[in-house]
């Protein structure tokens, strides 16, 4: 398995900077998992096939209520690992929630069975799984606190400025779904900022014409 060592090695180095022979075997069993933009990866009811260690690309988590409303929970990038993915695997659940590929991503594949059999044997997998698991569940507590208490304009304005690109290609929808709102609200936030000469709204996408400005209306550094 040379070629799936280099990747987890390249995006997860501290799996293997001690010898452990248990995690070595186990990764012997790992596959490659590609997946496209928009390709749903779990859904509520489905169980979980085994660990994914991400290593290009992004999966959105989020939830759908009775009421169609869609809220993000997080996102699992290069290197990051799915909370979900490790509650269900060891309390042996279903999947409550969604997860889509927001991009193009790559991942590998440790089979369920492996994995818990390893997470016994393995103190580096073990080490990363539980550190993992209480960084995203922090994360998922602070994205509820912003989607309880955070000011949504301050927050719309994070989101446009989150990757240093000048447009941004979300649809209002999403924009909403993101955090957790109406696209409603969203629309008018964003008709705001429009008039303001900060921002110019195209159909399914954002120019930011003035982010010094954007980031001083919110007081970001």
């Amino acid at each position: 398995m040379p070629d799936h060592r280099e990747l987890l090695i390249a995006h997860f180095p501290a799996l293997f900077e001690r010898p452990d022979p248990p995690l070595e075997k186990a990764l012997q069993r790992t596959t490659l998992m590609q997946l496209r933009a928009g390709q749903q990866v779990f859904y509520p009811g489905s169980p979980c096939r085994g660990y994914a260690f991400v290593t290009e690309g992004v999966i959105r988590c989020q939830v759908l209520s009775e009421l169609g409303r869609q809220i993000v929970l997080y996102h699992v990038g290069s290197g990051g690992s799915c909370v979900l993915t490790t509650s269900c695997l060891l309390s042996d659940t279903l999947y409550p929630a969604e997860g889509v590929a927001q991009a193009a991503t790559t991942a590998l594949l440790m089979p369920r069975d492996t994995f818990r059999e390893a997470i016994d044997q393995s103190p580096a997998l073990r080490c990363h799984i539980f550190r993992s698991f209480a960084a995203s569940l922090a994360a998922v507590m602070g994205r509820l606190s912003d989607v309880v208490f955070g000011d949504i304009g301050e927050r719309l304005v994070q989101t446009l400025l989150a990757d240093g690109q000048m447009r941004v290609t979300r649809t209002h929808q999403e924009l909403a779904d993101e955090l957790g709102t109406a696209r409603e609200v969203v629309s008018r936030h964003l008709k705001r900022l429009e008039h303001q000469g900060w921002i110019r709204l195209g159909r399914g996408s954002i120019e930011v014409r003035d982010p010094t400005a954007l980031r001083a209306s919110v007081q970001l550094p």
